[in-house]
């Protein structure tokens, strides 16, 4: 990850502009440990079951994520009394890889799972780069002391984390859905923005 920023003073304004290149990698390995199930609670505590459920074999996955965020802000002092700020946030979510070519979806219509890329597949995974963020808000300080301040904002943020499959109805090394959730900086003082996540949605076709 390599991140940075710079602010510029002219006058009554204070611009601050930046920007940020993530890139995750997520190994992994699954073995099916199984699942045992019990007809009800006396079978439970005699640990007599009448189910056992187990996937075989090892799924592993070696996924690259790699994501560029970019934005800049402006805080405008009308008066002493009042402070206008406005920014805008972009990021790029670019589409994930997996090392092997692992990435498979459940096909309903022949209930089983397709490769993407493969035949009766989607040809790729999409990148989400639909993500233009604005943002304004007010600094109000009735006195003009500092003493006491007024805050309000409005802005436009990301979609939000997307729901992953049942890990039971999968046993590949990923899903139709992908989990990516970044953190950004925080345009400052613009409502509560510190620690705030922009969550990617990705989509196959």
């Amino acid at each position: 990850m390599f991140s940075d920023s710079a602010s510029y003073l002219r006058g009554a304004h204070s611009i601050k502009f930046g920007g940020e290149w993530r890139r995750f990698r997520n190994t992994n390995f699954t073995s099916d440990t199984g699942l045992f199930q019990f007809p009800n609670l006396a079978g439970f505590q005699t640990g007599v079951g009448n189910q056992f459920t187990i996937t075989s074999g090892d799924r592993p996955s070696d996924v690259v994520q790699q994501a560029l965020g970019l934005f800049a802000q402006d805080a405008f002092r009308l008066s002493p009394k009042l402070t206008i700020e406005a920014g805008i946030r972009y990021d790029l979510n670019m589409a994930p890889t997996e090392a092997e070519d692992r990435f498979v979806v459940f096909d309903a219509s022949t209930n089983s799972l397709v490769q993407v890329g493969g035949p009766g597949g989607p040809d790729r995974v999409h990148p989400n780069s639909n993500n233009v963020e604005p943002r304004v808000g007010l600094i109000w300080s009735p006195t003009g002391t500092g003493r006491t301040v007024v805050r309000g904002a409005r802005d436009r943020r990301g979609s939000a984390c997307n729901e992953r499959g049942d890990p039971s109805q999968f046993q590949p090394a990923a899903r139709n859905t992908v989990d990516v959730c970044q953190q950004h900086p925080p345009i400052q003082r613009c409502s509560d923005c510190d620690g705030r996540r922009t969550r990617a949605r990705f989509h196959y076709s």
